[in-house]
């Protein structure tokens, strides 16, 4: 899936640029993070979810990156803030992911995001 480059930097400057009064106004819509440095986290998918929550209909990580170590310890991984950022943001309907998740966790993104059409892992 192709993201926009203006709407990559545009969301990635939202996350820290808009005030609390302009959130609905403004409607940030995607949230794409094209870097291969990148991965889930729970405090950025808290972030994304405290601020976008109403609007957000596209989350995703563009572009892999050099194989690096990535604990597979189940609590180190990202399934517990995807699972999070489903059944919070309920227009959700694009999500790209590309770190490791568990089959159960991808049966609960689906089974919960009713609103997602598209899965990418």
């Amino acid at each position: 899936m192709a993201w926009p480059a203006a709407a990559a930097e545009s969301s990635a400057r939202g996350l820290t640029s808009i005030p609390d009064w302009a959130r609905d106004v403004v409607g940030t819509r995607q949230v794409a993070y094209d870097t291969p440095w990148s991965t889930v986290t729970q405090s950025a998918v808290a972030g994304v979810v405290s601020k976008f929550s109403r609007t957000l209909t596209d989350y995703g990580h563009a572009g892999l990156g050099p194989r690096r170590y990535r604990s597979p310890a189940y609590d180190d991984r990202a399934d517990m803030a995807l699972v999070t950022l489903v059944r919070r943001c309920p227009r959700l309907k694009r999500l790209v992911v590309r770190d490791r998740v568990s089959t159960a966790t991808l049966i609960v993104l689906a089974a919960d995001g009713t609103q997602t059409t598209l899965l990418f892992v």
